[in-house]
């Protein structure tokens, strides 16, 4: 099934041999396997990097599930390219909030050439590309991350995603009856939680705060407090 052109989409997200796939669809069934798809591919050996032509200029971009709903580009490459915010925008980032301009701005990935939505702010974004993609941005039927080599006794999860303007490609995750959104990145090392969340999840699991306040490089060069968090009991 193609991708829908509304700013709200279903994804599904399917966890196989820790291989990270994000399948397209704009409904609960599943694609049909006999169908011909429309498959990007990239394992740790690319990077997980595209490349990406904008006003005839080559462009390198990181491929993350946890990248906003903009393309987001380094400042000195929307410079580079000359681009003209036509509106402002904030970028939330845990508790911070990146003010960035926006457009939108034909791209050609893959061969295919679309408008898509374009966001700078001031500073680096990104060390080793010149902008960050949501996988949800690329062209075709589904796009598969491939993390590591299949493992023996790994099986298929589903996840069901929603990708729009506020949040980017999130799960919402019911945690005895208290939603919690999620977001799945490549670049954060630790798994990163907002107060509220962890102050739910320790309290369901009979848990504790921990360790004292450090600083934690989030993403997109912002940095912010944190704290340790852990609980007193193994969860299963």
């Amino acid at each position: 099934m193609k991708r829908g052109s509304t700013m709200q989409q279903g994804f599904r997200v399917q966890v196989v041999a820790m291989t990270l796939a994000l399948l397209a669809s704009g409904c609960a069934t599943t694609t049909n396997p006999s169908a011909p798809v429309n498959e990007t591919v990239l394992d740790a050996n690319s990077q997980y990097l595209v490349q990406a032509e904008a006003r005839g200029r080559s462009l390198k971009l990181k491929v993350d599930p946890g990248a906003p709903y903009f393309v987001l580009l380094n400042d000195k490459v929307a410079k580079e390219l000359r681009l003209v915010g036509t509106k402002a925008a904030t970028l939330a980032v845990g508790p911070m909030r990146l003010k960035g301009s926006t457009r939108s701005e034909k791209l050609t990935i893959g061969g295919v050439t679309a408008s898509k939505p374009v966001m700078w702010v001031k500073g680096q974004a990104i060390g080793d590309a010149d902008g960050v993609i949501n996988p949800a941005n690329l062209p075709g039927d589904r796009v598969t991350l491939r993390l590591q080599a299949p493992q023996p006794g790994e099986q298929i999860i589903e996840l069901p995603m929603r990708f729009d303007r506020q949040r980017g490609l999130y799960h919402e995750f019911d945690y005895g009856g208290q939603l919690i959104l999620t977001r799945f990145t490549l670049e954060d090392r630790l798994t990163t939680a907002t107060g509220a969340a962890a102050s739910v999840i320790a309290k369901r699991r009979t848990g504790l705060w921990e360790g004292g306040p450090f600083v934690h490089q989030v993403r997109f060069g912002s940095r912010g407090p944190s704290a340790g968090w852990s609980s007193v009991r193994h969860c299963r």
